[in-house]
């Protein structure tokens, strides 16, 4: 069984998270078993899974692994299911009922805003109208999370639930604001009949890791485990006890310095996992070049695989070409998170330089924020005086829909892996314009046929490609058809077949072990 390993699954994908679904389809058109796994808990995990239109049996989740709540049909619980005593005076209000006796606040219970018959949480007091416990409902349908609160208010113990209502897992924070991270202890409570107390939840993803590899191994199947959130998981997976094949995966470049990639600092999501290196049992890199850097700076033991994390389906590889008087004229799209490496503020910059040249030019950026680059970029727009020019579209799902109403698409990061956003334009025929940085843009766009490369931080450079794109017909024309003959090297068999090493070599691993034991 292979796992994609990541913290979590939200309705609102990063591009990892988008990755490791395509992938997974991948998988599952080639008969190859294969889930994803996250270790975070979540109690709208069933929505996001539903937002994917993925199914239960598509994922491992840690913290239902050990509450036995992996395949829960769901329920609805109501206000009414709290069969309060008459006693109790029960008053609606907005979103939330309150619950009082005597005129003094017991209970506050809020539902849900997409299923307002549904409750989302109960909230406790005590006489002195402190909180003193949260009880707070899994989309499922059943109370799945307790917090018991100081005086202050501070979250002092968490307590996870079965779906019949039993406690099977308890931690401990002392700090004043909860963070999973400063978990000073945790345990699993009648696990086979025994509780289990850890120092923090790396221990414990370590044994959630160690005993699903037993019971696959139990059912005869061998695990194969592909870190994808790497800052996340890798302590768990370094010091796990139990056989697998562990395999690091790079998304991003893994040097902080993208011009000195063989001395520079660590990228920090990947620092730890590469300072074990020896520890895996191969490191996948998504081009060519990265691969032979990290062989170079680390050594070539373990293996570092080529697997281009774009895949372009062959749904989309089979549709007709988007012709270009289909498409609104003007529009450039970027896809890029609102953060600082997205260098947002240098694409606000190209188009004021831009528009100058090409009046009807506008630049639609679709992405959610996850620092304040979003607040910094909003602003630059208006100080520049862009608001008719620049639009933040925040996420959206239909990106189809984006890209076959583009004229073409820009990139500005300051570091990459292989940018999904630049394969998924080029796969629908969108002329690309990228800084030409470690790692990607090269290995996808081919310069003056499909797409221009312009020196990292060139502003100047970037805004005279996209104006002698934008400024003729033909010539957009004639890079999209290139786009799309260029798409066919990350189609879905073409993929698949950089897969097969790394699975042949799994399989080796396996097998030796095999032969030891016997």
């Amino acid at each position: 069984m292979y796992y994609f390993i990541n913290n979590n699954i939200t309705v609102k994908q990063s591009g990892i998270g988008h990755a490791q679904l395509k992938r997974l389809e991948l998988f599952k058109k080639y008969k190859q078993p294969a889930k994803l796994m996250t270790t975070d808990y979540n109690r709208f995990l069933s929505d996001a899974l539903a937002a994917h239109n993925l199914k239960a049996t598509d994922i491992v989740n840690l913290f239902d692994f050990f509450g036995g709540t992996e395949t829960v049909s769901p329920r609805k619980f109501g206000i009414d299911d709290f069969h309060f005593p008459s006693r109790f005076d029960v008053k609606k209000i907005d979103d939330h009922y309150d619950v009082t006796e005597n005129g003094r606040l017991n209970c506050r219970i809020v539902m849900r805003k997409d299923k307002p018959d549904s409750v989302e949480s109960a909230t406790y007091f005590d006489a002195a109208k402190r909180i003193i416990q949260g009880d707070f409902w899994d989309s499922r349908g059943f109370r799945a999370l307790q917090q018991l609160y100081d005086r202050d208010g501070h979250i002092r113990v968490r307590r996870l639930l079965t779906a019949n209502g039993e406690p099977f897992y308890e931690s401990y924070h002392y700090g004043k604001k909860f963070d999973a991270n400063d978990t000073t202890l945790c345990r699993l409570i009648n696990y086979h009949g025994t509780d289990w107390e850890f120092n923090g939840v790396k221990e414990l993803t370590q044994f959630f890791l160690d005993e699903l590899v037993k019971r696959d191994r139990s059912r005869d199947e061998d695990d194969v485990l592909i870190s994808d959130a790497s800052l996340a998981d890798a302590w768990a997976l370094v010091h796990m006890r139990q056989p697998a094949f562990k395999v690091m995966h790079l998304h991003n470049n893994h040097s902080n310095n993208s011009d000195d990639v063989m001395h520079g600092g660590l990228n920090f999501n990947y620092e730890y996992s590469l300072n074990n290196f020896n520890q895996w049992q191969g490191i996948i890199a998504p081009t060519a070049s990265q691969a032979e850097d990290v062989a170079k700076r680390f050594g070539d033991r373990p293996k570092t695989y080529v697997v281009p994390v774009g895949i372009v389906p062959d749904t989309l590889m089979a549709l007709p070409k988007q012709p270009f008087d289909k498409r609104q004229p003007g529009k450039i799209v970027q896809i890029a998170r609102l953060s600082h490496e997205k260098r947002i503020d240098h694409a606000i910059k190209i188009m004021a330089k831009v528009v100058k040249e090409v009046p009807n030019v506008t630049l639609d950026i679709y992405g959610y924020a996850n620092d304040d680059s979003g607040k910094i970029a909003k602003k630059l727009v208006r100080d520049l005086q862009l608001q008719k020019v620049v639009s933040f579209k925040g996420y959206t799902t239909d990106m189809d829909a984006v890209y076959n109403g583009a004229q073409l698409s820009i990139l500005t990061s300051s570091a990459e892996g292989l940018p999904l956003s630049l394969i998924e334009a080029q796969s629908h025929g969108l002329p690309l314009v990228s800084y030409d940085i470690n790692y990607g843009p090269r290995d996808i766009i081919n310069d003056g046929k499909d797409g221009y490369l312009i020196k990292s931080g060139d502003i100047d450079g970037m805004a005279a490609a996209v104006v002698k794109l934008m400024t003729s017909d033909s010539l957009r024309a004639h890079f999209s058809d290139a786009a799309y003959q260029a798409r066919a090297k990350y189609a879905e068999e073409s993929v698949w077949q950089y897969w097969q090493q790394l699975d042949k070599d799994a399989r080796q691993f396996f097998d030796k072990l095999k032969e030891a034991a016997d």
